[in-house]
């Protein structure tokens, strides 16, 4: 979970749980760790400098064991 603010007019964004939505400027939202990069991208006014890369938080995986 990473919490950004909008800065630009409206901004379209995937939230935790993967669901897409709308904020306007000035909201406080929750991004999906997938999709930081493109937000932190897109999220920006003209003349701010090049966001730095975003790096999403390892995936929780567990491992199945092959049944025999």
């Amino acid at each position: 979970m990473a919490e950004r603010a909008v800065r630009v007019a409206m901004m379209a964004y995937r939230d935790v749980d993967g669901t897409h939505r709308y904020a306007t400027a000035g909201a406080v939202v929750d991004v999906h760790s997938d999709a930081l990069a493109r937000f932190d991208r897109l999220n920006r006014l003209m003349g701010d400098p090049e966001p730095e890369e975003a790096k999403p938080e390892p995936k929780k995986t567990t491992t199945r064991r092959k049944a025999d």
